[in-house]
């Protein structure tokens, strides 16, 4: 089975498979697929979180990090989680140009809202059978009716070196 990576921004509602207070784990519907957060945020990262992705006893990715850069700067290692949302979901949607008419939609979703310097966002991951997404939400908030993101830096950490190809 080939495993994808998949990273799209999402803007919908959450749920989660929870360990303990410092790992936040969500797995795929069959079980398969183990995405974990690292909820004590990496210092080495300025405080941004860390994620561990697992296909069965196989690790794909390292502690791997990501940051966001944003027009409100934020105070390195203060991020706060607030609360924690978990939802299964096991649909289908119709396809007017694939190969397929109906394609299953099944996954466990996790949201976690967070704070940081009056700033508050939501984490949104995903695990499907055939892969795992993650996204960021900025809810409504006092004073705010935009935010500029200027960057998104993500570090992926494989095992060992792998092909690799990207489209510009």
């Amino acid at each position: 089975m080939k495993i994808r990576i998949i990273l799209w921004p999402i803007l919908l509602f959450a749920s989660l498979s929870c360990s303990d207070q410092k790992k936040i784990i969500v797995t795929s519907p069959d079980g398969n697929l183990k995405f974990t957060l690292i909820s004590e945020f990496d210092k080495a990262n300025d405080g941004w979180p860390a994620f561990i992705l697992e296909a069965g006893n196989k690790k794909l990715l390292l502690p791997s990090f990501i940051q966001l850069n944003t027009e409100i700067n934020f105070k390195e290692n203060d991020f706060d989680v607030l609360k924690i949302e978990n939802e299964s979901v096991n649909n289908k949607w119709l396809n007017n140009f694939g190969e397929r008419k109906e394609v299953p939609d099944n996954y466990n979703q996790v949201k976690i809202f967070m704070a940081n310097n009056d700033l508050r966002f939501n984490m949104i991951c995903r695990a499907y059978n055939e892969g795992v997404a993650f996204a960021w939400e900025f809810p409504e908030q006092n004073g705010m009716d935009s935010l500029t993101i200027k960057d998104e830096k993500i570090t992926f950490s494989f095992l060992s070196d792998h092909f690799a190809w990207s489209a510009a």
